[in-house]
């Protein structure tokens, strides 16, 4: 910078004795030089702009606002030159007029620069009610404003203004002016050197103003007029200063921008650092998860069971101590897993049906044997207003109340826990619930609740605090509350307990529970009594019982109690009693067997929560149901349901009875390599309706769909892990033939992960249907992909058989195998069958793939039975299976868990032949119609009718007990391969040598 000036002051020094030097009149310098100064100072004030925008430096807003203003008077200095573009110059310029301009532009920089310095020096910045952009929008304004007016003050007051031109040569007026414009621009220079020139733009500024002193010097007041060697050189000053602040921003500019590319470069290598730690984190913490609940499970059963045997006091104390310990430190693992996703920001909310009822008393089976423990009432209450049918992610909704409820018997040691809820609003299908849980326990001060919320805090720190924690369950919750579109917020003092409130949007489910008007039809006219001690507890049972429309009264005692009854007896006696058990004085199993010495009404018995040992006492003093603290609508229903003897619908029941889509015309391709897999399918899409066609592998599908037309399937179930060429392969091949881009292909899996979801989309599937199957689910997602109008109308599912297979409940779980199979008992016991015969040497076969060290089928077998078990309801098989086919993956030690899966399938088969065995000696003895379900069965096959198969699921037991052995197993076979022709060819063989007569004879 430095020599710049000293270069510039020795040219310039060279110059002055020449300055009045005549020179030839060159028109065209005076256009290429303004133009030239015009758009160096148009970039100059943009690039300005544009610095202000970022920083909102009032300094820079100034400065850009005074290169924007000589750029305006350079062009209207330009116009009105003389002999230019007109004689006299255009604008309507007098003699005077070029002269003035050039002396108002050359006076206005240097003000704005000092108005720099002075902003610059404050450090003054931007309001931030401001934007920016108003701002430089309005001092564009003004830049052009003040260029209007000296406009105007040079032409239309030209006659006012002295004359400081005399044709091209300067009157003595000149010098006074041009003077008093030099000593403007060597203030503005004296001020930035004073103020020690802080920045590279302040540097190059001050080389600026000497250049436009410079500028003034040479061209109006050494030259001697317009067109002499001065008035060229200042000009060519003048274009230098529009350069050295123009160029020093584009070179910050440069280097802003090559910075911010390495700083960019930087960030992404952190980001992705940051991302495999993260994820290297996320699979240790899983790993660790696994690795740890393993062997923690062991200790909490074994300890809880070893807890059920005859100890002594010492052995049952240390072994509860280690069950407790237990407990507490699995409840930790899941904090800190929780907290990790939270701090990750990837906790996600589902969105399904769900009834809140049922929350609450998820929540009550885990946390109410603490609060019976340490004797405290734990009660809900629920405004009428709400509804219990919601939509939103009833798991976290129930963590959130498990972790508030958890903490308020930890901190209560006498008294209650309320937990109610209420409606605030309701949008639409939307409600915004209050869910308050308050307490009676020891409270906290505003220090404690100031830092409540926080992660690893707890309200209280210090190292000789009472209670427990990992101080992460407050802050988990907060996060949940805030991800359901609520808030979390605590009211307490020391000494009055605390009131957790927080609120939550939900959904509205169209979901219709007829249970409580059922009752109500019940109820009409009938009296009811209730007797608890606790006030909040009668008062709450009270009004749920109201809301059902019975009359209700209310006492305090069982004293009191047997005064009310026997009152009322004379006259309109009680229908039913509630009555807890806890009370003082009179117990609850005295005051029932009192009032039962009374005759009339029926009782029910209020007990705290796990306190089964009650019951043989009340049903021996006369009470006929029992009801469990705390108490839920539901709970409340199903109790008043059972007494009055109407039947109660589980969940499956209710299922069954939906409708099926009607899948008529549909034709679906379907791609799986397990045959108990294929033909559950089969029925279920074929009882919609829907045409099948099966294939075993990927290879086989590509080929299938390449013979065929565009158009011949609506729909592809493809399974993802299949022998010779896999799901995934075989969808990227699909996807690569132009006519099927339109095609929907869904996946089948057993594999829950996100990353098994991102491969499949990845790959050209659509969707993805979750094995064990779920037929209502797998029927929801099919329609969400057939074409408009292929699904109309309903059909009913099939009916299920009579028969009910004699299977033991510890072998599996029959009603999540029955939901699989649409409540199809005949098919159901078709499939555990064909268990029985293809799958009763999986463990062999991956014991003999992981010897060759055959990973890959090892894996497929285990994830093939895997989904298979949790179809037919295998549940604990479907765990080991899950836990094998990830040790096969990783690498682990995979030979204790098969050996552990190896023992859970011979035990399965063994007990499954025993119950099948059964079913078949019960099917012995039904009545005799073979020869009929013979002759329907065969014509259906020589029409190649699909009916076929359901008529032989439905009849399968009784044909397998009069056929012959061999001959039933190669007709089972070819029934099962829909190989129908050599069906009929077996059944005939089989009837010949059971010698049954089934053809109807000719004329």
């Amino acid at each position: 910078m430095l020599a710049v000036i000293v270069i510039s002051a020795l040219l310039f020094a060279a110059l002055v004795p020449f300055a009045k030097q005549p020179q030839v009149k060159v028109w065209a310098f005076i256009p290429a030089y303004q133009s030239a100064l015009v758009l160096n100072d148009l970039i100059t004030a943009i690039l300005l702009f544009g610095q202000f925008y970022i920083l909102r430096s009032l300094a820079l807003l100034a400065l850009a606002t005074g290169y924007l203003f000589t750029a305006c008077m350079a062009v209207v200095h330009a116009l009105s030159f003389p002999g230019l573009f007109s004689p006299a110059g255009l604008l309507g310029a007098g003699p005077q007029t070029t002269a003035w301009l050039y002396m108002f532009w050359h006076g206005g920089f240097p003000l704005l620069v000092m108005v720099y310095t002075m902003l610059a020096r404050r450090k003054l910045e931007l309001p931030p009610r401001w934007h920016p952009a108003y701002a430089i929008l309005l001092c564009c304004m003004l830049a052009a404003l003040a260029t209007l007016a000296l406009l105007l003050v040079v032409t239309l007051g030209h006659a006012y203004l002295p004359p400081i031109m005399q044709g091209n040569r300067y009157t003595p007026v000149m010098r006074g002016v041009v003077f008093s414009v030099w000593g403007l621009s060597l203030l503005a220079f004296v001020l930035l050197l004073r103020d020690r020139l802080r920045t590279t733009l302040d540097l190059w500024l001050s080389v600026v103003m000497f250049a436009w002193l410079c500028d003034i010097a040479l061209s109006a007041v050494l030259n001697g007029g317009r067109f002499d060697l001065g008035f060229y050189a200042g000009r060519i000053y003048g274009l230098l200063a529009a350069s050295f602040v123009l160029i020093v921003l584009l070179l910050e500019n440069g280097l802003l921008y090559t910075r911010l590319a390495q700083s960019a470069a930087a960030l992404r290598a952190a980001k992705h650092e940051a991302e495999q730690a993260t994820s290297a984190k996320s699979m240790f913490l899983a790993n660790m998860s696994h690795e740890i609940r393993t062997p923690m499970n062991a200790i909490i059963g074994m300890s809880y069971l070893t807890l059920k045997t005859e100890l002594s006091q010492r052995q049952r104390d240390y072994v509860s101590k280690i069950h407790n310990a237990g407990t507490s430190l699995l409840g930790i693992i899941n904090d800190i897993l929780d907290f990790s996703k939270v701090e990750a920001d990837r906790i996600e909310l589902e969105t399904v049906s769900f009834r809140l009822d049922e929350v609450l008393e998820n929540v009550s089976s885990l946390v109410g044997q603490k609060a019976a423990d340490k004797g405290l009432e734990l009660l809900f209450e629920c405004s009428p207003a709400v509804p219990q049918s919601l939509v939103g992610d009833p798991l976290r909704l129930g963590q959130v109340l498990t972790n508030l409820v958890g903490n308020a018997i930890k901190f209560t040691e006498q008294g209650q826990v309320t937990v109610s809820i209420q409606l605030l609003e309701q949008v639409g299908d939307k409600v915004k619930l209050r869910i308050g849980v308050t307490d009676s326990g020891i409270g906290m001060d505003e220090a404690q609740q100031a830092r409540l919320f926080r992660a690893f805090s707890q309200a209280d720190g210090s190292t000789t605090r009472r209670f427990g924690g990992t101080g992460l369950g407050l802050a988990i919750a907060k996060r949940l509350v805030e991800l359901m579109g609520g808030a979390i917020q605590v009211e307490s003092a020391p000494g009055c307990g605390s009131s957790f409130l927080f609120s939550a949007w939900l959904g509205v489910s169209s979901a219709v529970d007829t249970r409580g008007k059922s009752l109500s039809e019940l109820a009409s006219g009938l009296r009811v009594l209730v007797i608890d001690d606790n006030a909040s507890a009668r008062d709450i049972l009270s009004e749920q019982l109201r809301g059902l429309g019975f009359a209700v009264s209310t006492c305090a005692s069982g004293r009191e109690a047997l005064d009310i009854y026997r009152q009322a007896s004379m006259d309109h006696p009680f229908d039913i009693v509630f009555v807890d058990w806890m009370m003082p004085v009179m117990d609850g199993v005295e005051t029932a067997r009192r009032i039962r010495a009374l005759n009339g009404a029926r009782i029910i018995m209020v007990t705290a929560f796990g306190r089964d040992d009650v019951r043989a006492a009340a049903e021996a003093a006369g009470v006929e149901a029992f009801l469990v603290k705390p108490v839920s609508q539901s709970s409340l229903l199903d109790v008043m349901l059972g007494l009055f003897g109407v039947p109660r619908e589980s969940d499956t029941t209710t299922r069954q009875m939906l409708a099926l889509p009607c899948l008529d015309g549909v034709r679906v391709l379907l791609a799986e390599d397990n045959k108990i897999n294929q033909q559950l399918t089969v029925e279920l899409l074929q009882a919609a309706g829907a045409t099948v066609e099966v294939v075993d592998n990927g290879r086989d599908a590509v080929i299938r769909l390449a013979e065929q037309a565009a158009d011949h399937y609506q729909l592809v179930l493809m399974d993802v892990q299949m022998p010779v060429l896999d799901g995934i392969e075989a969808t990227r091949l699909i996807r690569g033939d132009p006519r099927l881009l339109e095609l929907p292909i869904i996946a089948l899996t057993a594999d829950v992960q996100a990353t098994e979801y991102d491969i499949c989309m990845a790959a050209g599937m659509v969707d993805r249907i979750l094995k064990p199957v779920d037929p209502y689910l797998m029927f929801e997602t099919l329609l969400r992909w057939l074409p408009s109008g292929q699904a109309a109308g309903a059909t009913p599912p099939p009916a299920a058989s009579a028969t009910a297979a004699a299977i033991p409940a510890a072998l599996l779980s029959q009603s999540a195998g029955l939901a699989s199979v649409a409540g199809n008992r005949s098919l159901y016991l078709h499939l555990l069958r064909q268990f029985v015969a293809e799958e009763g040497d999986a463990a062999r076969r991956v014991a003999t793939a992981l010897a060759a060290a055959d990973y890959e089928t090892a894996v497929r077998v285990v994830h093939s039975l895997k989904g298979l078990a949790g179809t037919l309801g295998f549940l604990r098989l479907q765990v080991v299976a899950a836990s094998l086919q990830r040790a096969i993956v990783e690498r682990e030690a995979y030979q204790p868990l098969l050996a552990d899966f190896d023992q859970q399938m011979q035990r399965v088969l063994s007990l499954l032949k025993d119950a099948l065995a059964q079913e078949e000696r019960a099917g012995e003895l039904r009545p005799d119609n073979t020869a009929l379900q013979l002759r329907e069965l065969a014509a259906l096959l020589a029409a190649s009718d699909g009916d076929a198969l359901g008529v032989f699921l439905e009849h399968a037991d009784s044909l397998r007990a009069v056929l012959p052995a061999a001959s039933y197993a190669g007709f089972d076979k070819a029934m099962r391969q829909f190989d129908f022709p050599a069906a009929r060819e077996w059944l005939e063989q089989a009837a010949t040598e059971a010698g049954i007569c089934w053809q109807e004879d000719g004329p």
